[in-house]
């Protein structure tokens, strides 16, 4: 099976992080144009003084180099040794949509406990990647 198709799922999740970005970067300016924040809050105040919608995607950005990074080593060492074939694509393109839902999630209304359900089935795609990778090593 070619490897392309391991980076297609690899390229959305890395597109998502810097969708985040740049929202937050707009929403940012947005706000010290509007008065809302000043120039320097996060040298003098942190983030948590924010208007809340620049608050969901600090965090959810931060969130996006947790976890997803485990992901795209798992991805890079699929593609390097040639191991790509339907299970790893499904798992990744599940992983990737989860990780998609859970950002939505958590700039949008924000509910804990269905963030929380949602980052738990991604963790759980994600391990079982990971041992199905370390199982196929052996």
């Amino acid at each position: 099976m070619s490897n392309n198709l391991l980076i297609y799922p690899l390229f959305a999740m890395a597109i998502l992080p810097g969708t985040i970005l740049l929202l937050l970067t707009y929403h940012r300016l947005v706000a010290i144009k509007e008065g809302l924040l000043k120039a320097n809050y996060l040298e003098e105040t942190g983030a948590e003084n924010a208007p809340a919608l620049i608050v969901k995607l600090t965090h959810n950005l931060s969130n996006l180099f947790e976890f997803p990074v485990l992901f795209y080593v798992a991805a890079c060492i699929i593609i390097a040794t040639n191991s790509v074939d339907q299970p790893y694509i499904w798992m990744s393109w599940t992983y990737v949509t989860i990780r998609y839902i859970h950002t939505l999630v958590h700039v949008t209304y924000n509910y804990v406990p269905h963030r929380a359900t949602i980052h738990m089935i991604s963790d759980i795609v994600l391990i079982t990647l990971w041992v199905r990778l370390f199982i196929n090593a052996l």
